[in-house]
């Protein structure tokens, strides 16, 4: 079947091996299939299952990793790719590459708290486990923009923002989440902090000017 790329009578026959199969080879089998619907039949989303399964039964195969690491730039698969890879990553402590799969799930999530809940979570990865203090304001900046509402997150910016000195860019987020605001309140509240950011500058730039005396 190979030399005469017969590739669905070759399925056929992987398939048929696979339901007699036991123990290690079912892996084996398993990721075979896959390479078939990826390499041989333009098949992305069995290819996905197939590889999928594999992980699901031992998270540590290298092979079917790296082919979903290829998948992952088939735009079709690309939001279910990066949810399959999420836990291998997080279990393997490749901050690197999760922070990559979050920016993907990104790409889809609409929900304003799904996506405040991801961008906290890729902005503490970059700031605690890459040491990325600008990738974690930039993700911080993101979770103001989905909810400027959230308290939280805008605490979390603005400690960002003093240990970086980009206090003006996170008045500048601040006042695009107030132009965009429709509740009066949170309004007040966002020009309120933009104030305080501009107070507190003057203020260091007048203390600086007397230390020069």
């Amino acid at each position: 079947y190979r030399r005469t790329a017969r590739w669905r009578e070759l399925l056929g026959l992987l398939r048929h091996d696979l339901d007699q199969a036991e123990g290690p080879p079912v892996l084996e089998l398993t990721y075979e299939i896959g390479t078939l619907h990826e390499q041989k039949l333009s098949e992305p989303q069995q290819a996905v299952d197939s590889y999928e399964l594999v992980l699901q039964k031992s998270p540590s195969h290298q092979r079917a990793q790296e082919a979903l690491e290829r998948l992952l730039e088939v735009p079709s698969q690309r939001q279910r790719v990066a949810q399959i890879l999420e836990p291998v990553y997080e279990s393997q402590y490749a901050w690197a590459k999760l922070a990559r799969v979050l920016d993907v799930e990104l790409e889809f999530e609409r929900d304003p708290g799904a996506r405040v809940a991801l961008l906290t979570r890729l902005a503490r990865i970059r700031e605690e486990r890459l040491q990325d203090l600008a990738g974690s304001f930039e993700a911080l900046s993101r979770a103001v923009e989905a909810d400027p509402g959230d308290v939280e997150v805008r605490k979390q910016l603005a400690r960002i923002a003093m240990g970086t000195s980009r206090q003006r860019d996170r008045a500048a987020v601040l006042e695009k989440a107030a132009a965009a605001a429709e509740a009066t309140y949170l309004k007040a509240e966002l020009l309120g902090e933009i104030a305080s950011v501009f107070v507190n500058d003057e203020l260091q730039g007048a203390q600086g000017i007397t230390a020069s005396f």
